[in-house]
């Protein structure tokens, strides 16, 4: 009598459950997912900087907002060519001497600190005003060029 060997016993001792299987998977995919956290960790203060960046001022949609219809576009809104010498010659006060702080150099113009914010807040919100502002403060201090577009033209 001649004996085969079973090639079944073989298979069998070869072959895990399916439970383990599926445990070793989602170790593995768990794994994965663990280390992509892991090399993306040190990525996140950088994106959340990034989100800040663009996010939308929340004054921006408050005046995206407002439709006052009453007549006059410059009611309460802007600054006046005067004023706006007044701001840039506070920025220019401390771009000469870095260690002059906002306070002292609002009160060289008579300005305190929450009036200059708000003439601060005013410019920023009108679009002459702002870039008439930011022509003055790219200007040379010389006066070399003009530093506001003329009265006439606002």
């Amino acid at each position: 009598m001649t004996t085969t060997p079973s090639n079944k016993a073989l298979a069998v001792a070869n072959k895990a459950p399916v439970s383990s299987i599926r445990t070793a998977r989602r170790a593995t995919s768990m794994l994965a997912m663990l280390l992509g956290v892991a090399a993306l960790a040190p990525l996140i203060p950088r994106i959340a900087h990034a989100r800040r960046k663009l996010a939308v001022p929340h004054r921006a949609v408050m005046l995206a907002q407002d439709d006052d219809d009453s007549g006059d576009a410059t009611a309460g809104k802007g600054a006046s060519p005067d004023e706006i010498e007044k701001y840039v010659a506070v920025y220019r006060a401390m771009q000469r001497n870095h260690s002059m702080t906002v306070d002292q150099a609002a009160a060289s113009q008579g300005l305190s600190v929450g009036a200059f914010r708000d003439l601060e807040r005013r410019i920023e919100s009108d679009d002459l005003a702002r870039d008439d502002a930011r022509r003055a403060l790219a200007a040379p201090a010389d006066g070399a060029t003009p530093t506001a577009t003329p009265k006439a033209q606002r």
